[in-house]
């Protein structure tokens, strides 16, 4: 076999296969909000606490117990910081990043639905504070 044949017909099927392995469709990678199933969590326990209705939530992190408790948003880290804590935004009103006192403030009864925010559109919405994203909780109350 000469080599020039070979080499042509060697570029032509893996030329092939290349192309193959290269196509297909790319998962979007965007950081759109992203709302919680209202019906993927059931709020008429009276035992589900705060922590344990985030921890249902996709893309939010809580680790601790007690006071212990931190919430984070999966993927979103602040440098020089480590791992900060979201805003948390009850009602369209931001009450700041510490969970315990947002604790305090909505019971799991209340919650109709809550969206997370991540990276840029955090901050656009809610400037600086929520450089770590944003947890926003909806209340059946305003609705």
């Amino acid at each position: 076999m000469k080599p020039l044949p070979f080499l042509t017909l060697f570029i032509i099927l893996f030329s092939g296969l290349w192309v193959a392995g290269c196509s297909g469709t790319s998962k979007s990678t965007d950081n759109a909000a992203r709302p919680a199933k209202k019906d993927g969590i059931k709020t008429d326990n009276p035992a589900l606490s705060l922590s344990d209705y985030l921890r249902r939530v996709p893309g939010v992190r809580v680790s601790g117990t007690g006071d212990h408790i931190r919430v984070t948003i999966a993927g979103q880290s602040f440098t020089g910081t480590g791992e900060a804590q979201p805003l948390f935004v009850i009602d369209n009103t931001p009450v700041g990043t510490n969970y315990q006192s947002v604790e305090s403030l909505v019971s799991v009864s209340d919650i109709d639905r809550v969206k997370v925010l991540k990276g840029n559109e955090a901050s656009t919405v809610y400037g600086f504070r929520a450089a770590a994203g944003a947890i926003i909780i909806k209340t059946k109350k305003q609705n």
